[in-house]
């Protein structure tokens, strides 16, 4: 308990320290097509650093709006393709 107590301390300095040195830019999306033209844009941007730039990628479906009328045809394409 003790040793997991003390890595949770450990990552948490960590955190606090790239958010203090501003070393993480977190990316807020509302849409699909804004996600794909910001993924874009950091990705041109960082292209000079070569393999010395990382991106961090995380969303969830549940992340993008789907209207109403949309919602029958993907859940109905989802049980089509077995999930």
């Amino acid at each position: 308990m003790q040793k997991d107590k003390q890595q949770i301390s450990d990552v948490l300095k960590e955190y606090i320290t790239v958010m203090n040195d501003k070393a993480l830019l977190p990316v807020t999306f509302v849409t699909v097509s804004e996600y794909l033209f910001l993924l874009k844009e950091a990705a041109c941007a960082l292209r000079p650093m070569g393999s010395n730039a990382i991106l961090f990628l995380a969303a969830a479906v549940s992340d993008f709006y789907l209207p109403e009328a949309k919602m029958v045809c993907f859940f109905n394409s989802l049980k089509q393709s077995g999930l």
